[in-house]
């Protein structure tokens, strides 16, 4: 039997070494590494600050916490006015119609009685502007009556948070310590008077 050398030729079993080949071999490799080595540090040591503020800047998102009003107390620290969570009861005009809904029914006949609307009335508030995305449906409503009008699940119908000022010593003292107007905004008395340092400020919140 013929031996796997003759059969194969001294060429095929032993490639001569050849030097050149060699060095540009790991001159490539070498430069494969320096140009890896040169990414790396671009991206580590020189443009990482820009890198990152874009990185912020696409991923962060800041949301504005709202602060309740601070409560005015008398000299011996006793409750004349604070303020309670309520809701605003919002709508999305041009959404709730897409829904084509009926206003007769039990769910838009309760949202009415608990913003103390006839339904004719509510309807007309929206019907009447078609091509709004935001109207103020109801103002101050207390938390227990928003929730059960999120529960309605009603196309259009939302919430946004809000306070209320509540005065224990009964309204009849609001006059004497101020009202607060919608905005939350001191109108008169001690409540405008001290505006500034009633109203805080909002808090905000960073998050990715």
């Amino acid at each position: 039997m013929p031996s796997i050398k003759k059969f194969l030729g001294k060429d095929q079993i032993k490639a001569p070494f050849n030097p050149f080949r060699f060095r540009l071999i790991c001159l490539d490799v070498l430069g494969c590494m320096g140009l890896l080595l040169a990414r790396v540090g671009d991206l580590q040591l020189i443009n990482h600050p820009m890198l990152e503020h874009e990185a912020d800047q696409r991923s962060l998102r800041t949301v504005t916490l709202p602060t309740n009003r601070g409560t005015l107390l008398d000299r011996d620290g006793q409750a004349l006015a604070l303020s309670v969570p309520s809701r605003d009861i919002i709508a999305d005009p041009m959404r709730v119609l897409e829904a084509n809904p009926d206003f007769t029914s039990a769910k838009w006949s309760y949202l009415a009685a608990a913003l103390n609307l006839r339904p004719d009335e509510l309807r007309t508030q929206i019907t009447a502007n078609p091509k709004k995305r935001f109207l103020y449906l109801g103002r101050k409503i207390e938390l227990g009556i928003a929730k059960d009008i999120a529960e309605l699940h009603l196309k259009g119908i939302s919430s946004v948070y809000d306070d209320s000022s509540f005065y224990p010593m009964s309204e009849a003292a609001a006059p004497l310590i101020g009202i607060v107007g919608a905005d939350n905004n001191g109108l008169n008395g001690l409540e405008k008077g001290f505006y500034r340092v009633l109203q805080g400020e909002p808090g905000k919140e960073v998050y990715r």
